[in-house]
């Protein structure tokens, strides 16, 4: 018998918002992706293909699996990479550890893709022989009833509330504490450490009607959901990890942050403060430092901005550095940057590997998702991937938020206690914890 081949068709169809095929799929796996500012929006339903075995959580073990995919798939429909099979998913933090969450990267089912006022249907299948094409009148009737069910409502949210850990800031504190004295020792540069908020609810929250709360509130982020059954990791993140388009990367440097101010003048005053602190610089030329090393050798040629400047979204400024350039190879893509640059300086510390160690250690929790990678990617090896950051994992009536900081030398546990603070505001609100 001839080995599979991943046959994808492509139509167009009318515009459809690709939220609301997300909110119809139910229970079923089911991905979302959307760059509300750049009016690009992306749902997956069902599986086509998975990434086989431990694969799914490392995305260096996924580029040779998806050069054989590509090399026996046929689409049909669109020429160039908008009519290319999608695969869409995430991978998480740090793929050693025993995480149960892991979703990982799938070629959907059933795809719609929404740009700039048109929309398209994709649907894909592995295909060994005539009777496998079978499945594409199948495939064709469920979305047609899906599709028929675009303009329901996204379901509605009753208020959580909060599960308190009376011993968590003193948990925190012992570790900022620790953090800092490895820092004064040399062993680390830099660390980040994050937190985890629990919230509880009568029923399980939908996930649609809290994306549709973050795609209004947080236009300029790459808002994201990755479900399964009744879990979905969701959020709205404001730092792209890589953007690869025809050999073109495209990469955000995102650490050092301030609250917005109550008033105009307030906010530009912290905003040119920001601009100019030293703790908050410290941090940031860190992550700019090991990015750029990162990338070097990947690129025939990068430009970076030559100082960070202000990127703000609606309740925090941050610094931000941006790199672009040119892959040196002609096989290279969004994952051999994802794979060179994850976990990032800005969401592990410096030395990487000793930062690693160290959040193992003393955070308390697995992060799971929260800032791995999370987007879409074709088999020419164009993508966007976001850092998992601005994120919570839902599990039934219950939800984990997340949030961390960058400690340098000069931190301090009350300062960075707040920062987190700032950072779970966007998920507390979409939940509708007031």
């Amino acid at each position: 018998m001839a080995s599979p081949r991943l046959v994808t068709l492509t139509l167009a169809i009318e515009p459809v918002d690709p939220l609301t095929i997300f909110h119809g799929a139910g229970a079923r796996d089911r991905r979302y992706w959307e760059r509300p500012a750049e009016d690009f929006a992306l749902t997956g339903i069902g599986t086509a293909w998975p990434a086989p075995g431990d694969t799914a959580a490392s995305v260096k073990g996924l580029k040779p699996l998806l050069r054989d995919l590509f090399q026996s798939s046929l689409a049909v429909g669109p020429e160039g990479p908008m009519g290319a099979p999608v695969l869409m998913g995430a991978f998480p933090f740090d793929p050693e550890r025993n995480d149960p969450s892991r979703f990982g990267f799938t070629v959907p089912a059933m795809a719609v893709r929404a740009r700039h006022g048109n929309s398209e249907l994709i649907l894909s299948a592995l295909v060994s022989g005539r009777d496998d094409l079978d499945a594409f009148p199948r495939l064709a009737e469920e979305s047609a009833q899906l599709l028929s069910g675009s303009g329901s409502e996204l379901g509605s949210l009753s208020p959580p509330w909060l599960i308190r850990d009376a011993g968590e800031f003193t948990h925190w504190r012992l570790m900022i504490d620790s953090a800092l004295a490895e820092i004064e020792s040399g062993r680390l540069r830099k660390v980040v450490l994050a937190r985890r908020q629990q919230l509880a609810f009568e029923k399980s929250p939908p996930a649609a009607a809290i994306i549709a709360r973050l795609r209004d509130g947080y236009p300029d982020t790459s808002v994201f959901a990755v479900a399964e059954g009744t879990r979905c990791f969701l959020g709205a993140s404001p730092e792209r990890l890589v953007k690869v388009s025809g050999g073109h990367l495209f990469v955000d440097c995102l650490a050092g942050s301030v609250p917005r101010g109550h008033s105009p003048s307030e906010d530009a005053r912290l905003a040119s403060e920001l601009l100019v602190d030293e703790k908050n610089r410290r941090e940031h030329m860190a992550v700019v430092e090991f990015i750029e090393a990162s990338l070097r050798p990947l690129c025939s040629d990068l430009t970076v901005d030559s100082q960070p400047s202000v990127r703000a979204v609606p309740n925090i400024h941050h610094l931000i550095t941006r790199m672009e350039g040119s892959l040196r190879d002609d096989d290279a893509g969004v994952l051999d940057v994802a794979a060179a640059l994850s976990p990032t300086s800005a969401m592990a510390g410096i030395p990487r590997a000793a930062a690693l160690d160290f959040i193992r250690e003393y955070e308390g929790f697995d992060r799971g998702l929260y800032a791995g990678g999370v987007g879409w990617m074709d088999l020419t090896g164009d993508g966007d991937i976001a850092v998992g950051i601005r994120s919570a994992l839902i599990e039934g009536t219950r939800a984990n938020l997340y949030a961390g900081c960058g400690i340098v030398q000069g931190s301090e546990s009350g300062d960075e206690w707040a920062e987190t603070e700032w950072k779970l505001m966007p998920l507390r609100s979409a939940l509708g914890l007031a």
